[in-house]
């Protein structure tokens, strides 16, 4: 008798698999259908490629999808692929377990499923119990554990347990309930942002049910109405948006009272009603008169405003910032009904950036991008002379003022209200609120409610004495007398604040300077507050968790302090600090802290050790991604050296990756898309299709966002295309890219495409565009794929599969927030609009970057043209050297250089020739070498004029006549793309690539603060 291959068996298993329809499993429609429908039909033609592809696709729509997990492990047994059958086959089990409640009896037909299903994975795998057994102990044992906590009210205990029970068993029910518990019942420890206060405003209803209702109630003589406590609702923007601006207003109504002083011990407000209409046009239409140029308004009786936010663009979610500053509009009636109209709105601006969390409380404090970026730029260009320079033209129409009022042209606001006077109000009521001392104690803040209070009287005659008098010579803490003396200093904290936001420059380190200073004067609150907020700017940081431990075990917060030193240990080994001896210090204290610990330990350990040789097993039977999947589960939040160490090593061996996008578009509607209402994009089945109007010369973008953050790493993918004109002479649009990092409208940064032939890795400040990076690449008419991977505060860009370049940011959360797809003028398109988001103690993102750049470093071919980065660059070749003796980068070996690529007539428009001195100067001591190379269109007479008013002493200067050099390092000559900086290690590789980041207009100053280029070269020069 001939013996059968394994592949036989295996495929005469599957062949009896999927003859006929698994019973009680439900079919996926839509998309996911239409895939897994192609996939079958490519199977029974034999394309086995194509069939992988399909059944990928409909698994990026749903990665839980049962009839797509058996079908990918299907084709993978017909590609000889048992690895991929095997996982695909235990992933299976764990979906359809999570969704079975293990407390219902399941029908006859679901037990016989699973029971096929595990008779068929059994014989690929030998071992298929195991796993479930190690999975069901490990739940029961932390369950139980997590109880304890929950009963002891150890939130954070309960919490760290539960999430180890979920990455065990991702999706486990009774893991999913009691994580939404402690979300919900916990204080801010545990709380995360969530609009919905962590209640289901659906009240169960189904999507279709919404829409049928919904569509009942579209028109507003048909509105939704509701009412709870403190105000009526009315809206005709859909069910959701009326019960979650009831949660959202009842949460927010309780902080005014704590903010204002007002009915803090209860009693009902006056019930006014919140009115939200389902768009622009119908605000303006039914709203009590509206101010054409508003987003909303508060009548006396009623708030107003609409889905959407006056630009069209922001998400539903932004639009409660609206809401928050009109309803604010009524406790100040009530608290201050004879303040300044500036100073109303200024308070109620304060309030835009509230968010309610899962436990119902808000979180306040926070900085509007819409006032900060537009306040920043004006205050940049300088100082108004005249308030009418912010007032109404002849026509009635306001113009935004290209500078900002002096702080005594807001305080006696002799002005007409209008746009241009929310963002520089808002920035003096943040501004006193929040400025410091260098050692952390606030200057005016009790100054400033003893101002807010002092008109009950009416207002004074003259509003800058009195302002002096109240707030200035009230604050002992002041170091200023008069109102023009605050001028500049307002200002430097403004831009201060907006660096900070947009992650050029990190709070963490000024955060825990005031820490030290108030422990060292005994204000141990407000050291704890500086911690904590440190925290959430860097939760890995292991010196701010270790701080913030110290402060909590010295509270007696046992449970926060045993919390954050556990993550403190994670936080060493995520920064490959593991051999740090607090380490062991920090073990000993969780000990002391948590009686529990020890149990959980125990179990950690045991899991551990039996998963590590379970998964060592499942490697030695060629079964790596098994071997991967239960290593990762080992490490994402258990501080499991040994498991880390397999995992990493593992995954280098295997060169496999468990990671999978999700489609982050329906591909049927822009639901989950926050769209403009002018119908800049529209959804084409498969395509999405931007048309963004033309306005002359101008620079106009449109920004598709999706209602998605990030709060930890993240990758992001989508292809694009502008189409050629029918004459095939010219393109259809003039930009298309993906935007990142969005903080609220026109604040994000962006990966851009110019069908030209450029790409651009750009940061919009309030409307202000600054370019990092800008190199030539092909992009024509043709489809091109953009991906950007974030993992910690690192950026890498990729342009069609090929790396371009990495950015580092002083801070993550420069990089996290929400994302979306840009068009600029002219028309583009999108397909495949991908996410990934990861866990933000997932090791796997780090350890594959790590893969994924020696790939880079090594291998020319996985680079884009032009890129430099890591290694050697080209030599500079003939070159006509006007300034210095000639040189190679070859002969400057051993020595930093600085690499420059620079030309007088843009040195005319970005002065660049300030820092270069500056640059020249430091590094000296260190022997930095600094070469500046201009374009074949400069003239030796050009450049010696130049050099004559713009010395540059010290610096090689040359030019690159025939444009060789240029090309060779992928720079178009002409000015745009340039000042262009290269920084090489003196082993002659490069190590920053880029726009050194400096204004147009001004020369940069020292108190400019450091360029993209100063930190690299910090480490390299050392200093």
């Amino acid at each position: 008798m001939r013996r059968m291959s394994a592949r036989s068996v295996l495929l005469s298993i599957f062949a009896s698999w999927f003859a006929v329809a698994v019973p009680g499993q439900q079919e996926p429609v839509g998309f996911v259908a239409s895939y897994l429908a192609e996939a079958r039909g490519q199977l029974q033609a034999g394309d086995l490629a194509g069939a992988k592809a399909a059944v990928e696709r409909a698994l990026e729509r749903d990665g839980k999808s049962l009839p797509a997990l058996q079908l990918l492990a299907e084709i993978a047994v017909r590609l000889d692929d048992r690895d991929t059958a095997v996982h695909m086959q235990h992933r299976w089990l764990e979906v359809f377990d999570a969704r079975t409640d293990p407390k219902a009896k399941a029908g006859p037909e679901a037990l016989a499923e699973r029971k096929a299903l595990l008779e068929r994975l059994q014989a690929l795998d030998t071992k298929a119990l195991d796993w479930g057994k190690l999975q069901a102990a490990c739940v029961t044992g932390l369950a139980d554990i997590g109880k304890q906590y929950r009963a002891k009210k150890d939130w954070l205990g309960a919490l760290d347990v539960y999430q180890q029970l979920l990455q065990v068993a991702p999706g486990h029910p009774d893991g999913l309930a009691a994580v939404q518990q402690i979300r919900t019942s916990g204080g801010r420890e545990v709380a995360v942002e969530d609009v919905y206060a962590g209640t289901d405003p659906t009240g169960g209803l189904s999507e279709e049910e919404l829409a049928a209702l919904d569509r009942e109630h579209a028109d507003w003589e048909q509105a939704w109405t509701d009412q709870s406590d403190n105000y009526r609702y009315r809206t005709n923007a859909g069910f959701l948006v009326l019960k979650t601006a009831r949660i959202a207003m009842e949460q927010m109504n309780r902080f005014y009272r704590r903010f204002f002083h007002f009915l803090e011990d209860g009693g009902k407000t006056p019930a006014i009603e919140i009115r939200i209409f389902k768009n622009r046009d119908e605000y303006l239409k039914y709203g009590t008169t509206p101010q054409p140029w508003s987003a909303g308004q508060f009548t006396g009786d009623a708030v107003e405003t609409y889905a959407g936010g006056v630009s069209g663009k922001e998400s539903v979610r932004e639009m409660y910032g609206t809401l928050f500053h009109e309803a604010a509009h009524q406790f100040v009636s009530m608290t201050g009904p004879m303040v300044p109209g500036w100073l109303n709105e200024a308070y109620a601006s304060f309030f835009e950036g509230c968010v309610i969390l899962s436990n119902g409380s808000v979180k306040w404090n926070r900085v509007p991008a819409g006032r900060l970026m537009p306040l920043a730029a004006r205050l940049e260009r300088g100082w108004m002379s005249d308030p009418a320079e912010a007032g109404p033209g002849a026509g009635g129409e306001w113009n935004e003022p290209q500078q900002a009022p002096p702080f005594k042209m807001i305080v006696e606001g002799k002005y007409a209200w209008g746009p241009p006077w929310y963002a520089p109000t808002w920035g003096v009521v943040y501004y006193l609120y929040n400025l410091r001392l260098a050692d952390g104690r606030l200057v005016y803040r009790d100054a400033l409610h003893a101002y807010y209070t002092s008109f009950k009287r009416g207002q004074p005659k003259d509003p800058a004495a009195h302002f002096e008098t109240i707030v200035l010579r009230g604050s002992p803490l002041s170091t200023v007398a008069t109102l023009a003396e605050l001028d500049e200093p307002w200002k430097q904290w403004i831009l201060q604040l907006r660096d900070r936001e947009l992650g050029k420059t990190d709070a963490g380190d000024e955060l825990m300077r005031w820490a030290a200073a108030a422990l060292a004067r005994g204000d141990q609150a407000a050291a704890r507050e500086f911690l904590e907020d440190a925290r959430e700017l860097r939760p890995t940081d292991p010196e701010v968790l270790w701080s913030l431990a110290g402060v909590l075990e010295a509270d007696k917060a046992k449970a926060q302090a045993a919390a954050r030193y556990r993550e403190f240990r994670r936080a060493l080994e995520l920064n490959g600090k593991a051999a740090d001896p607090r380490g062991a210090a920090a073990a000993k204290k969780i000990d002391a802290l948590d009686p529990l610990v020890a149990r959980v330990r125990t179990l950690r350990q045991k899991l551990c050790d039996q998963g590590l040789v379970l998964a060592k097993d499942y490697e030695a039977r060629q079964l790596p991604s098994m071997a991967l999947e239960i290593a990762r589960r080992m490490t994402a939040s258990y501080s499991m050296p040994a498991a880390m160490d397999y995992y990493t090593q593992l995954a280098l061996r295997s060169g496999k990756s468990l990671a999978r996008f999700r489609v982050a578009y329906d591909e049927r509607s822009l639901r989950g898309w926050s769209a403009s209402d002018d119908g800049s994009f529209q959804a084409y089945g498969k395509l999405l299709r931007a048309k963004v109007p033309r306005d002359g010369d101008r620079m106009v973008t449109r920004e598709l966002t999706c209602d998605v953050t990030f709060d930890a790493d993240f990758s992001l993918a989508a292809e694009l295309q502008v189409l050629a004109t029918d004459d095939g002479k010219g393109y259809r649009g003039d930009l298309v890219g993906l935007c990142f990092g969005r903080k609220g409208d026109a604040v994000f940064h962006a990966v851009l495409l110019h069908p030209k032939g450029f790409l651009d890795l750009s940061s919009n400040r309030g409307g202000t565009w600054t370019v990092h990076d800008h190199r030539s690449v092909p992009v024509g008419s043709s489809w091109h794929q953009l991906r950007i991977d974030v993992t910690g505060n690192q950026l890498d860009v990729y342009y069609d599969g090929l790396y371009v370049r990495s950015l580092s940011f002083p801070d993550p959360a420069a990089v996290r927030g929400a994302f979306g797809l840009l068009c600029g003028p002219g028309e583009a398109q999108f397909r495949n609009v991908r996410i990934l988001a990861r866990d933000p103690f997932d090791p796997a993102a780090r350890i594959e970057r790590e893969l994924a750049m020696a790939k880079v470093m090594s291998d020319p071919s996985q680079r884009q043209p032009g890129t430099f980065s890591g290694f050697v660059p080209p030599e500079l070749g003939a070159l006509q050297f006007v300034q210095g003796e000639p040189v190679t980068l070859g002969a400057l070996r051993g020595r930093p250089v600085l690499l420059m690529f620079w030309t007088p007539a843009q040195d005319a428009v970005i002065p660049s020739t300030a820092w270069l001195r500056h640059t020249l100067q430091r590094g000296a001591k260190a022997g930095l070498a600094v070469v500046v190379v201009c374009d074949a269109g400069t003239t030796e007479a050009a450049l010696r004029a130049r050099l004559g008013t713009h010395a540059l002493p010290g610096a090689v200067v040359a030019i690159d006549g025939s444009g060789a050099c240029y090309g060779e390092f992928f720079i178009k000559a002409g000015g745009f793309g340039i000042p262009r900086a290269l920084v090489l290690d003196r082993e002659g590789k490069v190590v920053f690539e880029g726009d050194p980041g400096l204004r147009s207009g001004a020369e940069w100053q020292p108190a400019d603060g450091p360029t993209y280029v100063d930190d690299v070269l910090s480490k390299l020069l050392g200093g």
